[in-house]
């Protein structure tokens, strides 16, 4: 194997530029082996050539030879697929301004995509971020709302009393008493144990007269059931008397509903 087969293969671009990329290459190749050989002048065959681009036929590397060489590159003779070949002290490769205007003309050449216009319903707009909801129906308190709810409560709570063995109701108490028909006696009657309830439960209120007042209606209620208990059963016959009658009133009617019925003749009924 030549030593050369092992080294890569490379395009310098401003002889790609002048001469293709398949020539360019084919110099590189060329120029290994001017270098491996210590003569100016070295022979190689196409079928090495070959071996080293399996991807060209020999037509194509003949054709390739011919035409560097009539671009000046080298000077060769050939004898079949052998080709004597030295080269020249320079290249007659393209300058870098050549190379540079080449470049601007390809440039030129492409066509300029230039941007449609938009019309003004077609613009794109920038989606909207959503509200993000908050908790409470959609609502959110500012700072001061929420101060002003906090100062309120706080206001209550000290106003708020515990029960004590010495509170009496306030003169609006009584008031109410009249309204609901309640004398004061029996409601002052009612406070020893209304106290007494609410000290064991270290409740706190506003004030206490409602409270109380809820509390002697229910014992009004349950006064006058017990009262209404105690004479029905302090007048048994009364009650019983009705009651009998009551049966016996009933008896009388379905012995003469019955009667009329078996007297089939009697069409009075």
């Amino acid at each position: 194997m030549h030593p050369n087969e092992n080294l890569p293969l490379t395009v310098n671009p401003q002889k790609a530029l002048a001469f293709g990329v398949e020539k360019a290459l084919l110099v590189e190749l060329l120029e290994q082996f001017a270098v491996l050989t210590p003569d100016s002048r070295f022979t190689i065959s196409t079928s090495r050539i070959q071996q080293r681009c399996p991807f060209w036929s020999s037509a194509q590397i003949a054709l390739y030879l011919e035409e560097l060489l009539q671009a000046g590159v080298f000077s060769a003779s050939s004898e079949g697929e052998l080709w004597h070949i030295s080269f020249n002290d320079q290249l007659p490769v393209q300058s870098d301004s050549v190379v540079s205007s080449h470049l601007s003309e390809n440039r030129e050449r492409e066509p300029v995509l230039k941007p449609e216009p938009v019309a003004p319903s077609e613009k794109i707009q920038k989606p909207q971020r959503s509200k993000v909801p908050s908790f409470g129906g959609g609502y959110r308190r500012s700072a001061s709302e929420l101060d002003e709810i906090f100062a309120a409560a706080e206001a209550k709570k000290r106003q708020q009393i515990r029960m004590e063995l010495s509170w009496q109701p306030t003169q609006a108490f009584f008031e109410q008493l009249q309204m609901h028909g309640i004398q004061n006696e029996f409601a002052q009657s009612c406070l020893p144990e209304f106290t007494l309830y609410y000290l064991d439960q270290s409740d706190s209120e506003t004030t206490w007269n409602q409270k109380l007042l809820a509390w002697v209606r229910r014992a009004v209620r349950d006064e006058q059931s017990r009262t209404s208990k105690e004479q029905r059963l302090n007048n048994p016959s009364h009650s019983g008397g009705h009651n009998e009658k009551g049966r016996r009133d009933t008896r009388e009617n379905r012995k003469r509903v019955t009667a009329a019925v078996m007297d089939l003749k009697n069409l009075d009924w």
